[in-house]
């Protein structure tokens, strides 16, 4: 059958699909520059691809391929892990798999491994189906099995984004949900969760005019959500600030800190720090001593004080960032140190 028209480069499993600066044009189909879907059957021989599962293949915009999560496959000592990686070269789909020693797909490359419609490659597969909107291949790749990559269909108007999220201090967040609907209120067109880069690509039928949120699952950042004129095939920032009632940003972590955090020293126990005017304080009474302590949210600086003097260059460090808000309080040699009992540690 011959490819004329949109509809049947559409139907037919031609490359083309009418996807234009939100697709690459490639073999057999024009590929969407979206996250992408990669789910074996579960016929593999190596785990986890024994078991039927899924894996988001994320579109990197700057490298213009996919790359799923890293995949650990178990196995004693070292043991080896798997990533998956779809690109398009010369024209051509290539699906690869590659197996690595360790846990974290950063170790020496055991195998590799690839699919392709290009017979001139070295593939040890070739593609078996393609239907390009939606897109979908069908393939039987070594190691990993029977397999597809899918991506939802869209119509004559489409629109694709990378949104990059971010939360304090310009850190990108990383399991943020992005939706995008046609107006407030209105048809949900895209959603996708954000990356460890903070990065989400989303690929929708209908205008690039459209309405779109940002949440995240702790609630210490404000849901963002605006009217949005976005340009296709471009990169939009989305951030979730100011923090979320009863939360402030410090200067190093990406979510916000409680407004309420508790300092606790060996002797002098744990102490309420309340935060107001740009600063978490506490005053309290120790060894018949009034001490304050005073965390200053524009210089980064804790001081703490004994009857109004200085008990020296008091140090602060964050040792674990919100969700789990941990850091460790150093306080000079000297009398405070010996009446508080020692170095604190501070936490919500």
């Amino acid at each position: 059958m011959a490819c004329f028209s949109t509809w049947d480069i559409q139907n037919c499993g031609c490359a083309g699909t009418g996807c234009g600066a939100c697709c690459l044009t490639c073999g057999p189909c024009d590929i969407p520059k979206a996250d992408l879907t990669f789910t074996w059957a579960g016929d593999g021989p190596l785990s986890p691809w024994n078991v039927p599962g899924s894996i988001t293949l994320r579109y990197r915009p700057g490298t213009g391929d996919w790359l799923s999560g890293c995949m650990d496959m178990g196995g004693g000592g070292a043991g080896s892990s798997a990533s998956i990686r779809l690109t398009c070269s010369g024209g051509y789909t290539v699906i690869r798999v590659v197996i690595t020693t360790g846990h974290t797909c950063s170790g020496s490359v055991v195998d590799s491994r690839c699919c392709s419609n290009n017979t001139g490659i070295g593939c040890d597969s070739a593609i078996g189906t393609a239907t390009c909107n939606p897109f979908n291949l069908a393939f039987t790749l070594t190691f990993v099995g029977t397999s597809t990559i899918t991506s939802p269909a869209y119509g004559a108007t489409t629109c694709c984004q990378t949104f990059t999220v971010n939360g304090c201090n310009s850190l990108v967040l990383s399991g943020a949900t992005v939706n995008v609907y046609d107006t407030s209120g209105g048809t949900l067109l895209a959603s996708g969760t954000t990356d460890a880069g903070g990065n989400v690509t989303l690929l929708w039928s209908g205008s690039c005019s459209c309405y779109v949120t940002a949440t995240e699952a702790t609630g210490r950042l404000t849901a963002y959500g605006s009217s949005l004129s976005l340009t296709a095939n471009s990169t939009t920032v989305l951030s979730m600030l100011p923090a979320a009632s009863g939360y402030t940003c410090d200067s190093a972590c990406t979510l916000p800190i409680s407004n309420t955090l508790h300092a606790t020293f060996p002797s002098a126990g744990t102490k309420t720090l309340t935060f107001s005017g740009g600063a978490w304080t506490s005053s309290f009474s120790q060894s018949g001593h009034a001490y304050v302590i005073t965390l200053t949210v524009a210089t980064n600086v804790m001081t703490i004080t004994r009857d109004g003097v200085s008990c020296g260059a008091v140090t602060w460090s964050i040792t674990t960032c919100p969700p789990s808000f941990a850091a460790t309080i150093t306080v000079p040699a000297g009398s405070c140190n010996t009446e508080l009992g020692g170095n604190g540690t501070l936490t919500e």
